[in-house]
């Protein structure tokens, strides 16, 4: 299975489109539960590095006012972090890194290259003529 990692609506269509059955979101916490809950039923996991406005990344909401408080994160970085010190997925876990932000995506994989896994991949997101 794909645990695919994005905020882009189109780039989900998409990706559902061509791998069918995978898992999807845009949230770090639901990705790391995944992770955490069935390491070895993930093949790949693919990476943006920013995650637009956040909220659905990991921030929560007051129960009385319904607005968002805490720190929300923008960027895939504290699942980068997770990982990086999770002894749960195995590090031969293919990464697909497939931000357009390409000064943090080459420094997302060098970080998880210092720590083991080897099988990571940049490559900004498209799908050009394949499938």
């Amino acid at each position: 299975m794909i645990l695919f990692v994005d905020d882009d609506i189109t780039r989900h269509i998409e990706f559902a489109r061509r791998y069918p059955g995978n898992f999807q979101t845009s949230s770090i916490v639901l990705a790391q539960a995944e992770l955490n809950l069935a390491p070895s039923h993930i093949s790949e996991l693919w990476l943006d590095h920013d995650l637009g406005d956040g909220l659905v990344s990991g921030g929560y909401f007051d129960g009385v006012s319904g607005k968002p408080v805490g720190t929300v994160e923008l960027t895939v970085r504290p699942l980068v972090k997770w990982l990086c010190e999770s002894s749960a997925v195995p590090r031969s876990l293919a990464i697909n890194i497939h931000s357009w932000n390409l000064p943090a995506s080459a420094s997302i994989a060098a970080q998880l290259r210092e720590v083991g896994f080897l099988n990571v991949v940049r490559k900004p997101f498209s799908f050009g003529d394949e499938k």
